[in-house]
């Protein structure tokens, strides 16, 4: 069986997690071997050969000789005319799906959170030609556990998501906020929405990097009592001031003063979003000027290669603790069991803690600093309990993802 994996990227270190946790459980499940296939944009072309040494198939979309490009948006705008303004205005998005769609048998959108107001109309017309021609030509769309919404009724967002949603095989919410945003977009009831965490839960990396780990720990920290600190760019940019000075980095620069001089941690600065380009500005920035900023630099690993998110989950299971902005840093750290504080931006991160039972070590953006150093000091102290009932927990959740591969390979199966 030929899957596309729609929405599924190796620069962010979450889309590359579900990535393999895909081709690992379903390849578990599957009577037929699956192949799997990622339709790589231009602008990610530098991953190109991360991702066929994953063992996943890099294809091209072909855009069609300019006489035949119109034929591509036909069926967009019949389907939704009310879009047909915008589907003119985005008509290269569309250019080649048609054929392309030809060479799979079934989509798994693992987008992670794609779908809701936050993001631009245009973002969101990415996925209309995947879906719309997978629908029409009878191949299965299924929609992983994702964050999903908000959404407000009647806008052109809300009209788009509820046509591609209604033209889904199987739809899962991966938290009870999307979930109930799902309910409002579709008008069905809570129970005919599937409810399952996110299947980073069920991510197992390679143990290929243990040594080369435990070196640096031995030889460069000389430790390991370790917290690791993993920022995110879209913080910054929703946050004031530039450089050392944005309210954000500021607040993790002296968290990490504070970790090293007034608790004798050393510190991994573990960035989550990593672009291969040339002067891409990523996480690697963010962790770079923490490490440029803070008064004790010797004490602090920077991760400022292109890494895997093995190689950066093992690191995670390094540390004692974890202060993150990125949400499958978390789901990573709580899979290890290890006590988490995140700093978010949206719902997705409040309804991950809560399904853990640590929804009081949450904090918005605009976070005071003393906020975060009580959360830390918390969790440090009850760190054995927290992990302790984060063992439980976890195993109830990789339960309900071990249930959804199931369920979706049975379904492909037959």
């Amino acid at each position: 069986m030929r899957i596309l994996l729609f929405g599924a990227d190796v620069v962010n270190k979450g889309a590359e997690t579900m990535i393999r946790t895909v081709q690992s459980e379903m390849g578990k499940r599957m009577v037929e071997p699956p192949s799997f296939f990622i339709v790589l944009p231009k602008y990610f072309k530098a991953t190109e050969d991360q991702i066929v040494s994953m063992g996943i198939n890099v294809i091209e979309r072909q855009i069609p000789r300019k006489m035949f490009r119109n034929f591509d948006i036909i069926l967009p705008i019949f389907y939704l005319p009310n879009l047909k303004k915008e589907i003119y205005k985005t008509k290269q998005l569309f250019w080649g799906w048609r054929k392309l769609m030809k060479n799979f048998d079934a989509v798994i959108d693992i987008g992670g959170y794609r779908y809701g107001e936050v993001w631009h109309l245009h973002h969101i017309m990415k996925s209309l030609p995947v879906v719309l021609y997978a629908w029409f030509q009878k191949k299965p769309y299924i929609f992983f556990p994702q964050a999903w919404g908000p959404f407000t009724k009647g806008t052109k967002i809300f009209n788009l998501c509820q046509w591609m949603c209604r033209k889904a095989t199987l739809l899962f919410a991966r938290d009870k906020e999307s979930q109930k945003y799902l309910t409002e977009l579709l008008d069905l009831s809570l129970d005919r929405i599937n409810l399952v965490p996110d299947i980073g839960f069920r991510f197992h990396p390679s143990t290929d990097y243990e040594d080369e780990i435990e070196e640096i720990l031995i030889n460069k920290l000389r430790t390991k009592n370790i917290i690791g600190i993993i920022p995110n760019m879209k913080v910054y940019e929703r946050t004031e001031g530039k450089g050392k000075d944005n309210y954000y980095l500021n607040r993790l620069i002296k968290l990490s003063n504070y970790l090293i001089e007034e608790k004798g941690f050393s510190i991994i600065l573990i960035p989550h979003n990593i672009d291969p380009k040339e002067n891409a500005i990523d996480d690697r920035f963010l962790c770079d000027l923490i490490y440029e900023n803070t008064a004790f630099p010797s004490k602090i690993h920077n991760i400022d290669t292109v890494v895997s998110a093995d190689y950066l989950k093992t690191f995670i299971s390094k540390c004692e603790l974890i202060v993150t902005s990125r949400y499958h840093g978390a789901v990573a750290s709580l899979e290890l069991n290890k006590p988490t504080i995140i700093i978010g931006w949206s719902h997705k991160y409040i309804e991950l803690l809560k399904e853990v039972g640590l929804s009081e070590y949450v904090l918005d953006v605009t976070f005071e600093f003393d906020d975060l150093i009580n959360k830390v000091e918390k969790a440090l102290n009850e760190k054995e309990e927290i992990s302790k009932m984060l063992k439980q927990r976890v195993l109830v959740l990789q339960e309900k993802v071990d249930g959804l591969f199931d369920l979706v390979s049975s379904f492909l199966n037959a």
